[in-house]
């Protein structure tokens, strides 16, 4: 498959997913566009990058996880379950292998137009059905199959959610989750969707019209209700911005101390703040607080649960309990791999996670490109929200986010590279690039 060829692969695969969605294909879709280049013979496996190591080691450990609990008498509904979360996975892998698009104008074209179509929905869909509580419909595929004799998590990603009853002091009426299976992955999907929209160039202009879409993002994690998805809306607009000054020079030394005074100014107005920033937590965790209450709860009892009767490679599948309405392991990605795979797949997780963090950071301080560094934001501020988020119960999400891990890693080497041999370019050429 050529780049040109890969490029209108990914932004039909963009494009289209408000379709994939109504039909109720969402829950399969992914895994079988993510499989295509492999399957289809266009594409073939090459060398492996780290990023790819991360997920390919989880994603054995993993299955090693779900085989023991099939051995010790798993109910067969879970394993279902836990097999398809491990399908994310796997098509995470692959992604990360058959990406090598560097033609970002289609890719963004797409996003933004996703991103404007979904912001309209939800707009008219908070109009029409707030205050009705939690509006669902069938969809074409979950009507024919009957969704309801499916696993949860593949039920989820096959219904049409529409709304849910606000549990927040936002006075919203209802939380939207259109496109998504539950309020919180519509926040998580806009802040990818903009990473993906980010323009070409660092240039006034492009900013300009940039800045309807951030608006729409934002407006869509508040429509959402979640504190998680609009503190990371607001990570990424504070990441451009500081990728933005960091392009201003080329010296290293000038980024050391950047990331280094950002810190230093957070550490030092934490502690300036403390009280009214306690205040202000108290005041925001307030909104949900029944919620975070059951949330942190649920992490406790899944890590000490995990550490007392399975510590190496956890328990494979999420068990139910009569006391908690969701299974033990969920709603964390991090959290979650510790009660599905132990501590061994807790550390190639926290490696994952570090080792993109690192990426990111690495890639948005690039001087070269805007889009590179849109990518990064993203993607850097996905990290917290996966803390609270399983990313795996969310696949168009995952897809989404494995394309912008692949695109940004590709273009970091690219970027390593070109500097490498930036002493035998011709100086009056070497700015070219930096518009």
């Amino acid at each position: 498959m050529s780049s040109t060829e890969n490029s209108k692969f990914v932004s039909s695969a963009i494009r289209f997913s408000p379709l994939i969605w109504l039909v109720g294909a969402s829950s399969l879709a992914y895994q079988a566009i993510g499989l295509w280049p492999i399957l289809s013979g266009r594409k073939r496996i090459s060398k492996l990058s780290i990023l790819q190591l991360f997920v390919i080691a989880y994603s054995l450990i993993y299955i090693t996880s779900i085989m023991l609990a099939a051995i010790e008498g798993a109910e067969l509904m879970r394993l279902l379950a836990a097999s398809y979360n491990l399908s994310v996975w796997i098509v995470g892998a692959i992604v990360l292998n058959t990406i090598r698009n560097q033609d970002e104008d289609s890719i963004r074209k797409s996003a933004r137009l996703v991103l404007a179509c979904l912001t309209f929905a939800c707009i008219a869909a908070y109009f029409t059905f707030s205050g009705m509580g939690s509006v669902r419909f069938n969809s074409l595929i979950g009507y024919l199959i009957g969704a309801e004799r499916l696993p949860e998590n593949l039920a989820a990603n096959t219904n049409l959610y529409i709304t849910s009853a606000d549990w927040s002091t936002l006075g919203l009426g209802s939380r939207l989750s259109i496109m998504a299976p539950y309020p919180t992955a519509l926040g998580m999907l806009a802040l990818v969707l903009i990473g993906l929209a980010a323009p070409s160039r660092w240039d006034s202009r492009s900013f300009v019209r940039f800045a309807p879409y951030v608006a729409a993002a934002l407006l869509l994690s508040f429509l959402c209700a979640s504190r998680a998805t609009m503190g990371s809306m607001l990570l990424f607009v504070v990441a451009v911005i500081a990728f933005y000054v960091a392009r201003t020079t080329r010296s290293l030394n000038f980024k050391v101390f950047l990331v280094t005074a950002f810190i230093a100014i957070g550490i030092i107005a934490t502690l300036i703040f403390s009280e009214r920033l306690t205040s202000a937590w108290s005041s925001v965790n307030a909104t949900r607080a029944e919620s975070s209450s059951l949330r942190f709860e649920l992490y406790t009892l899944s890590v000490q649960s995990a550490l007392e009767e399975h510590p190496l490679l956890g328990f494979g599948v999420k068990e139910r309990i009569s006391t908690y309405a969701i299974p033990l392991g969920s709603h964390s990605t991090i959290f979650g791999s510790m009660y599905k795979t132990g501590i061994i797949g807790f550390s190639v997780m926290a490696m994952f996670f570090s080792y993109v963090a690192f990426l990111c950071v690495r890639t948005g301080f690039s001087v070269r490109s805007c889009y590179r560094a849109g990518l990064a934001a993203a993607c850097v501020s996905m990290l917290p929200l996966l803390i609270f988020e399983d990313i795996d119960a969310i696949p168009l999400v995952a897809y989404l986010f494995f394309v912008s891990l692949a695109l940004m890693e590709r273009a970091s080497s690219v970027e390593a590279r070109e500097l490498g041999n930036c002493d035998t370019v011709d100086p009056r050429l070497a700015g070219q690039g930096e518009r």
